[in-house]
């Protein structure tokens, strides 16, 4: 059924960003996991959040020792 899809990418999506609101994250790192999880590219990213590749670049490695904690 297309619309429990729909509440489960919801349910889904409301506990990533619960998570990552836990971890201090800044919006646009929040806004970046979120393109990421829907699965746009970097290039795409770089176009809807105005920035360069290279600040995603910097982003993500920010993000890897951010994130660190939901991995555990």
């Amino acid at each position: 059924d297309v619309s429990d899809d729909e509440d489960s990418y919801l349910t889904s999506k409301d506990a990533l960003m619960t998570d990552l609101n836990t971890l201090g994250l800044r919006d646009i790192e929040k806004k970046y996991c979120e393109l990421v999880a829907i699965g746009y590219t970097n290039s795409d990213i770089s176009k809807i959040l105005k920035v360069s590749v290279m600040t995603l670049s910097n982003l993500r490695k920010s993000l890897r020792v951010k994130l660190v904690p939901l991995c555990l």
